[in-house]
């Protein structure tokens, strides 16, 4: 099953359509919040091996 928003706002607290989805991967999201996802990198963790 994928991603709603309207899972999220089950206690209609706000409704899906002013919220924005910031991810990493829009095809979780149903299709009908696709729109208000905003795609950006994955994240990765910053390693420095020096500083330890």
């Amino acid at each position: 099953s994928k991603k709603s928003l309207l899972n999220v706002f089950q206690d209609e607290i706000c409704h899906p359509k002013m919220a924005m989805v910031i991810d990493d991967r829009l095809k979780v999201w149903d299709d009908k919040d696709q729109p208000r996802v905003h795609v950006v990198p994955a994240y990765a963790p910053y390693y420095a091996p020096q500083a330890e």
